[in-house]
């Protein structure tokens, strides 16, 4: 099982960042988590910064920027 996503540069929206949060929410293994250069705003961010907050999984190293 892979503990590394990376999905920079994908073109991944607030939309996406929503559902990509529930799947972290059922797979706690991801440990890396790459989002850089993607159109997630605050929106999408918040999403994802709620699953991290609620401890659904332990990722050691996230990265995203604009």
């Amino acid at each position: 099982m892979a503990t590394a996503i990376d999905l920079t540069n994908s073109g991944i929206g607030d939309t996406e960042a929503q559902y990509l949060a529930g799947l972290l929410r059922a797979n706690s293994k991801i440990s890396k988590l790459l989002l850089g250069s993607n159109r997630i705003s605050d929106e999408g961010a918040t999403y994802l910064v709620d699953v991290l907050q609620n401890n659904a999984v332990n990722i050691f190293f996230f990265y995203m920027h604009y």
